[in-house]
């Protein structure tokens, strides 16, 4: 196997977990399996790690100019993923209490990790600002989803003020979004 490929395998197991995750939530919304998947990735990942560390005897990789995967690297990246297991290992507990879509939360978990492992190899400016943004959009998500927000459609028309941006076909917010806020100004 290519040695730039192995030493990305860590982050190229976790997309695929994360990916995988979003598989079973579209096709079965069920929290144990979820996790599950989500458990048997983030394994896979610390497995990979391992191996990739053992395969390149933890000389110098430099993938492309914007990620160098190292010994130090590598020794973050299984910082970060022993972590993500730990946390893993206390959300089904935490997450019983919780009313909203709990699969969800792994989803965002494991979008952070890979921010978090994206962060440990960037030797470039830009990789640590997708590293940051992916470590950070979850946390908003997160947020909005237990203060219970709601999207409320949106659109990116702006006017007047932006002539060259064009309204998309339908400015409509669904009614069932506007039954819904109703519901929660009145409660």
């Amino acid at each position: 196997m290519n040695e730039q490929v192995l030493a990305l395998m860590p982050l190229l197991v976790t997309t695929a977990t994360v990916v995988g995750s979003m598989f079973v939530i579209a096709v079965r919304r069920d929290h144990d399996l979820t996790g599950g998947v989500t458990i048997v990735g983030m394994n896979l990942a610390l497995l990979s790690v391992l191996v990739s560390w053992i395969a390149t005897d933890g000389h110098a990789i430099a993938v492309t100019g914007l990620m160098l995967v190292d010994s130090t690297a590598q020794f973050a990246m299984v910082l970060v993923l022993v972590t993500t297991l730990g946390v893993l290992t206390l959300c089904p507990a935490y997450f019983n209490g919780y009313r909203g879509h709990r699969e969800e939360l792994y989803l965002l978990l494991g979008v952070g990790t890979l921010g978090a492992l994206t962060l440990a190899c960037a030797s470039h400016a830009a990789t640590l600002l997708l590293g940051l943004e992916l470590l950070s959009l979850p946390m908003v998500g997160a947020v909005a989803s237990t203060l219970g927000l709601l999207a409320t459609g949106g659109s990116d028309y702006h006017g007047d003020l932006m002539p060259y941006a064009e309204a998309h076909e339908s400015l409509n917010v669904p009614a069932s979004v506007a039954d819904e806020l109703r519901a929660r100004l009145a409660g």
